[in-house]
């Protein structure tokens, strides 16, 4: 997004400018002020999903790493090997989703709004056009 040039500027936008300004600052110092329970808080964080079935149940953390499998003995009567990496594959991967999905409720909850993705990206949000 290309800034105007000073001379550019309307006098009447500069209040519009300044509250952006401001509001930016407050969520700065929020932020800083909340990194310690921000950073324990999504450490713990943890996605969970059980299959279809109930016969399998996946725990991740929040970089999608499994913490927790638990297979149900009655999967074990199954003898499509591939059927059943699927299912596990499956479970692992609605985890993440759950996992991730509750750490845009965080973002939500200190910064509505805000996208955990995109930020995650690298973009940065513009500014309405006024």
């Amino acid at each position: 997004m290309k800034l105007p040039d000073i001379e550019d500027l309307n006098p009447d936008h500069l209040s519009v400018y300044r509250e952006r300004a401001a509001a930016a600052t407050e969520q700065w110092h929020a932020l800083r002020s909340n990194t310690d329970a921000l950073q324990q808080e999504l450490a713990a964080m943890r996605g969970t999903a059980t299959s279809p079935d109930g016969y399998v149940s996946a725990v991740v953390n929040l970089q999608g790493l499994l913490q927790e499998l638990d297979l149900d003995p009655r999967i074990y009567r199954q003898t499509d090997s591939e059927a059943l990496a699927a299912l596990v594959k499956n479970t692992v991967q609605k985890a993440a989703e759950d996992a991730a999905q509750r750490a845009q409720a965080v973002m939500d909850r200190l910064f509505p709004g805000q996208n955990l993705d995109a930020l995650a990206r690298g973009e940065i949000p513009s500014f309405p056009e006024t």
